[in-house]
């Protein structure tokens, strides 16, 4: 059994990452030529004149790649049990409602508190953040502020189908023979 300096030495906290696309613009754009060339695959099909589809996938193509240049890697990391309960108990919610914390505080604070890179992200810089990134890029980033934050620490479980997988597993990497050995008398 390990001594308590030994489980301590050991200890790393958990960590999560989510890619958000800051450029908002792009995502429109890429939602745009997607309505655009959904249109012109139909009227392709109907017209007798080189198909103007392909022309717009190739944009859809540039934009998706501009959008994919455009996302940022978020990283959290937990601050340990005691400093989140602590920057629970500095947003309380608010009167009346109920809750563990107040919605409109707690989630930057402590997206901030947390989030390990890209670095310099103090509450107002969150704030900003987030009111510039739609509701959904925002529950990306909760979710791993939280998955980092509140995961249970047990190991992941995969599921009936993967364990049945992993056990019909072949055990030895070993060629079979080629054939039964012959007796020999």
């Amino acid at each position: 059994m390990p001594t308590a300096d030994e489980v301590l030495d050991q200890v790393t906290p958990l960590t999560a990452t989510e890619k958000v696309c800051v450029r908002g613009d792009l995502v429109v754009r890429i939602e745009q030529l997607g309505v655009q060339w959904q249109a012109a695959v139909a009227e392709d099909a109907g017209e007798n004149r080189p198909p103007t589809a392909p022309l717009i996938a190739e944009e859809i193509q540039a934009a998706r790649a501009e959008a994919e240049a455009a996302e940022v890697e978020f990283r959290f990391q937990a601050i340990g049990s005691t400093a989140w309960a602590k920057l629970l108990a500095e947003h309380p919610p608010p009167a009346g409602r109920g809750g563990s914390f107040n919605p409109e505080t707690f989630p930057p604070a402590a997206i901030s508190a947390s989030l390990i890179e890209p670095s310099g992200f103090t509450v107002d810089k969150v704030v900003q953040l987030l009111e510039g990134l739609n509701d959904g890029a925002f529950q990306r980033l909760w979710g791993a502020c939280l998955r980092a934050n509140m995961a249970d620490g047990g190991l992941p479980k995969f599921g009936p189908l993967f364990e049945l997988t992993a056990a019909s597993s072949p055990s030895s990497t070993t060629a079979p023979p080629e054939g039964s050995p012959t007796p020999s008398s």
